[in-house]
């Protein structure tokens, strides 16, 4: 009886803490609004062998002529309710700037809004598996990525001009 009560304890308390996880998961999907990202065009499902046969049979034309007739209409709704989301975004800041002014804080408001702006555009997360880093010393092999130039390259363009890179 005793493993059975605690059984029940620990199941219960599981419950409470999934039950919580998923309160706090849709409280920050409604407050960064991510269910709007969702509500975004999918990716691609992946087709199945018979599919991909049936696709490789058809000429380029006729998917051509497919692709030509399908409108989607969800991308261009997704589309719309961003540019509407970046319109109130925009607003709030006017108005938070404006307020700023009057209490003259404009030029810190403006600061903050720019540190605030930079900070949210660079990712901060890690990196996703498989994804080489910009710096070719954090990669295996230590790999550069497409467009970086290397040191023997710079000493080419140097001593015979750009020409000698092509």
């Amino acid at each position: 009886m005793d493993i059975d009560a605690k059984l029940a304890a620990y199941r219960s308390r599981k419950k409470k803490e999934q039950q919580l996880e998923k309160t706090k998961k849709v409280l920050y999907d409604v407050a960064t609004l991510q269910f709007i990202h969702k509500s975004g065009p999918k990716s691609e499902p992946t087709m199945s062998t018979d599919e991909n046969a049936e696709y490789f049979e058809t000429t380029e034309s006729e998917r051509e002529v497919e692709t030509q007739t399908e409108d989607p209409i969800g991308k261009k709704s997704f589309q719309r309710l961003m540019r509407v989301n970046y319109f109130l975004y925009f607003l709030l800041w006017i108005s938070l700037f404006i307020l700023a002014v009057e209490f003259e804080f404009g030029i810190v408001f403006v600061t903050l809004s720019m540190l605030f702006f930079i900070w949210f555009n660079t990712r901060t997360g890690p990196r996703k598996s498989g994804e080489v880093s910009a710096y070719s010393v954090f990669n295996p092999n230590c790999e550069a990525i497409d467009g970086t130039i290397n040191a023997e390259q710079f000493e080419r363009e140097l001593r015979y001009g750009a020409i000698s890179v092509h």
